[in-house]
């Protein structure tokens, strides 16, 4: 890897980590689709803000966050973790 990339521990921001509008973006074209089996299955499993565990989001389930760290993250308690950033 290059730039960006490279200055991030991986699962964390552009190295892998989880953006949400990008899920959202793949979630609206599920439903565009016409795949709602498989959108809803991904809304009860947590994909969907409302429906993630607060305990493991880390936050509020009222409070966006821009990413959240991923499985590749190197510190386990923090993922699944919702940041700003």
């Amino acid at each position: 890897g290059t730039g960006r990339e490279m200055a991030f521990a991986p699962g964390w921001l552009e190295n892998q980590s989880v953006w949400l509008h990008m899920s959202y973006k793949f979630y609206l074209e599920l439903l565009r689709h016409d795949l709602f089996d498989i959108f809803f299955d991904e809304m009860k499993g947590g994909g969907i803000l409302p429906f993630m565990d607060p305990g493991v989001y880390g936050r509020s389930l009222m409070e966006c966050s821009s990413f959240i760290a991923s499985s590749a993250f190197e510190d386990p308690s923090m993922r699944g973790r919702g940041f700003l950033a």
